[in-house]
Parts: structure tokens; sequence; C-alpha cells
């Protein structure tokens, strides 16, 4: 996947975790606004570090 391409999703993901984030803490639900936080952090960590698939055959 091109780098370009990568720091679009990542930076899509955090928007819309810290957007989840916020909107959750204004309805007073600390556990999920956190869990929504973490798995955002965790989605852009898992895009750069996992190799992708292809479709070639290891030697």
């Amino acid at each position: 996947m091109p780098t370009a391409l990568k720091l679009a999703i990542s930076l899509f993901v955090l928007l819309v975790a810290a957007g989840v984030y916020r909107f959750e803490q204004s309805l007073a639900n600390e556990t999920l606004a956190w869990v929504a936080a973490g798995l955002g952090i965790f989605m852009v960590i898992a895009i750069w570090i996992f190799p992708e698939t292809s479709d070639e055959a290891p030697e």
C-alpha cells in the first residue's frame, strides 16, 4: 500500500476515533469513549506494522 494512502487512512481513522471519543464523553460514557480511542490507535498501529498479503508464493 502506498505511504500516501496509509497516511490518509490513518488520519481518517484518528479523526473518526476522536469524534466518537468526544461524542461518548459528552454522553458521560467514559468507558466506551476510551475503548473507541484505544481501538482507533490500535487500528492505525496495525496498518503500519502488519505487512500486506500478496498473491505470490514464498520461495
